[in-house]
Order: C-alpha cells, then sequence, then structure tokens
C-alpha cells in the first residue's frame, strides 16, 4: 500500500480508538499536503520497537529509509538513488532524458536500463544515406599540379538523373535520409562538382579513392589529401579550402615496362556544420608532367556516423 495512503487508514482508525487520548499521545507532527492534513505518528511493531512515518522519505524500523518518490526525470537525475520508489511515469520521462550508465553512482548517473533517448541517438544517423561520386573524363586536365595543389573538380554530382553516383541530395524531393549536396557545379551544362556539402551537423567519415594514368614522363608522384570549405566561405576557389587529415602518398608511376598506373586511397573522420563543403586536393610530389584520371576509376564517399555538435 502506497505510504500516504497507511498514514491516512491508520490515523482514521486511531480517531476511532475508545481511548482516543492515548492515541493522540502517539502523534508525531501534523502534515499538510496539496491542502489535505495528515497525522503522522509513532506506532509500536510487533517487535516492540518503533516504527516511524516520516516525510518525504519512508524509515521502517529505524534502518531502511526508503527515499522520496520519483515522479519525474528530472528528480531521478537530482540524486543518487537510495531506495527510492520510482513512477512508472518517471520511467516514461526518462525515454526523453539521458538516463543510462554502467557502473558510475553519482548524480545525474543511475543504473537504468537503456531509455528511449539513447537508443534513439544511437540509430539516428541509420536514416541518412551514404553518398558516393565517381570521376568524369578529365585526359584534357592534368591532376599533377605543383603546391598548393587543385581541389578535385571532377566528380559528376547525379543531377541530372543518369550519373552513377547515389546519396545525394535531389533538388526535386525533401531532404529527409540526406545528409549531403553536391558542391558547385563546377562547369556550365555538366554534373561535374569539386565536393560533398554538408546538410546535417555531426561526426562524417570521408574516404576517397584517386586512380591515375600517365604513359608520357617518367617518374611522376601526387599527394592526395582532403580539404574542407566552411560554411559561409567561397567553396568555388580552391583558395577557401582548408587542408586536414591524414595524406595520401605518392601514387608513383615509373612510365616503364606499362607501370603506367597508379593510385591513393585516403578516409578520414571530422565534424561538419551544416553548409561546410568537403573536397580532396592532389598536389604535385615529383616530376612535371600530365597525369590524368581514367573516368570511373576514382572515387569519393561520405558517410554521416553521428549527428549532432562536436
Amino acid at each position: 500500500m502506497d505510504p500516504i495512503a497507511t498514514v491516512v487508514l491508520r490515523a482514521a482508525q486511531l480517531a476511532l480508538t475508545p481511548d482516543l487520548a492515548q492515541a493522540l499521545s502517539k502523534l508525531d507532527q501534523v502534515l499538510t499536503v496539496a491542502g489535505y492534513e495528515f497525522l503522522i505518528f509513532k506506532q509500536a511493531g510487533d517487535d516492540g520497537s518503533k516504527k516511524i512515518f516520516d516525510t518525504p522519505g519512508l524509515r521502517i524500523g529505524g534502518g531502511t529509509l526508503v527515499d522520496t518518490i520519483k515522479t519525474t526525470c528530472a528528480e531521478i537525475l537530482a540524486a543518487p538513488i537510495k531506495n527510492a520508489p520510482i513512477t512508472c511515469q518517471a520511467l516514461l520521462d526518462s525515454a526523453s532524458c539521458a538516463v543510462i550508465t554502467g557502473d558510475i553512482l553519482a548524480t545525474g548517473y543511475h543504473t537504468l536500463p537503456p531509455s528511449g533517448k539513447k537508443i534513439h541517438d544511437h540509430i539516428e544517423s541509420l536514416k541518412y544515406r551514404p553518398a558516393r561520386m565517381t570521376n568524369v573524363v578529365s585526359y584534357s586536365t592534368t591532376a599533377n599540379v605543383s603546391s598548393p595543389g587543385v581541389i578535385f573538380s571532377f566528380w559528376k554530382s547525379g543531377t541530372s538523373g543518369s550519373e552513377p553516383s547515389f546519396g545525394i541530395y535531389p533538388h526535386s524531393v525533401s531532404a529527409e535520409g540526406y545528409a549531403v549536396d553536391n558542391g558547385p557545379i563546377v562547369a556550365a551544362g555538366t554534373t561535374k562538382t569539386n565536393s560533398f556539402k554538408t546538410l546535417v551537423a555531426g561526426y562524417y567519415r570521408f574516404t576517397n579513392v584517386m586512380s591515375f594514368f600517365n604513359d608520357a614522363v617518367t617518374r611522376t608522384a601526387i599527394i592526395s589529401q582532403f580539404a574542407k570549405s566552411p560554411n559561409g566561405s567561397n567553396h568555388t576557389v580552391d583558395s577557401s579550402f582548408i587542408d586536414f587529415g591524414c595524406r595520401g602518398a605518392s601514387s608513383y608511376i615509373r612510365d616503364d615496362q606499362s607501370h603506367d598506373h597508379a593510385s591513393n586511397t585516403i578516409s578520414e573522420i571530422v565534424h561538419c556544420n551544416v553548409g561546410d563543403h568537403i573536397g580532396v586536393r592532389l598536389t604535385q610530389e615529383a616530376a612535371v608532367g600530365t597525369v590524368t584520371t581514367p573516368t570511373g576509376h576514382s572515387n569519393f564517399m561520405a558517410e554521416l556516423l553521428y549527428p549532432g555538435s562536436a
């Protein structure tokens, strides 16, 4: 039975006792809650010890303290649980606040089952599509550019509906499920772009494979590295991109005995804000000469791992 209900019932029994004076001598205090007056009393137990009912907690036999009933998630987080009853409503409220931990028992942390919010956060990123672009032919443009290099701008954005790219926000439908859009279209009448534009703030994994070809110049090599143009900067120009993360080196091409292909692979996790642009910078490392990227042999991928602030 609820402790307050027990108090009310027992008080009513005492009020009907013939020896009312003796009953009132056991009165400990009068408590008013929500406009109702309760008689709080001391009562001898079967073993002769005193059972003391007090508020806001409940002490039984002078030893075990049943702490204040928790009726909201905020009350659960306000203090460590000490034999405290928790209402069903408080558990339901916990689904929208961070009530989960392992072994840490401190203020704001309790060993409870995973809350709905935590489960939701865990699967939140799963609703977003991964994105992938492949490269278009660029035989007329070299990827072997001296420092500071060049932001590769021959990615197929797929906006024409016929390109083999996917997971990129189509402008004709809702953005639900899309984490990235294509960056600026770099050539009129084409779908070529130089970057991914992030639509959701969070932690992303970007992966890039660059495939190079050269059958005219000996000992060429190219470095590849990710670069970010932060939201608000002019992402149509290479100078707005800031390099970050690992470097791929050196895609060495000997150009001898049919050694005329090489590749670099890089992968990095980075936090992005809405409107950031992520591209790939290519920089000459060795001999001068034309190095191209055969169409469809390079790719650029984006995955949202965890949405949220840094």
